[in-house]
């Protein structure tokens, strides 16, 4: 495709990705992949911006959220958007959630420390067999 059909998807991008960018684009290049995690001093996330290596090659730019997340993750939010015409701000989503090894994992002895915690992303959420909020794990 031509420069015009390319959008980058940037989290300091002015515009969120919206269901009608399906008909304008015809690739999206994720930027800012696997870039550093800050915590602000008000208790908030940003990201070292790596993105602004990229971003002066693109016309147009969109943005998934504020969050950082990862590369699958991204992609997940973008099809659902695109493909299911679902916008940004209606599809769920937990931010630093914190995962557990499975119980059934033969990785050797299940405790405590067998989590980890992604603190700063944002992974799209589904209910739980109990109706609490679950990520999705792509």
């Amino acid at each position: 495709p031509g420069w015009d059909r390319i959008c980058l998807l940037d989290m300091n991008a002015e515009e969120a990705l919206q269901p009608d960018d399906v008909a304008k684009f015809d690739a999206f290049v994720f930027g800012g992949i696997l870039g550093n995690v800050i915590e602000n001093e008000d208790g908030s996330y940003g990201s070292d911006d790596r993105t602004s290596e990229i971003r002066a090659a693109f016309k147009h730019r969109r943005h998934l959220g504020p969050w950082q997340m990862t590369t699958d993750s991204a992609m997940l939010y973008t099809q659902k958007v695109l493909e299911h015409a679902c916008p940004l701000a209606e599809i769920p989503g937990i931010e630093s959630p914190e995962f557990e090894r499975p119980r059934d994992c033969k990785r050797g002895p299940q405790d405590a420390s067998d989590s980890v915690c992604m603190e700063g992303f944002r992974y799209m959420a589904r209910r739980g067999p109990e109706g609490e909020w679950e990520p999705i794990l792509p």
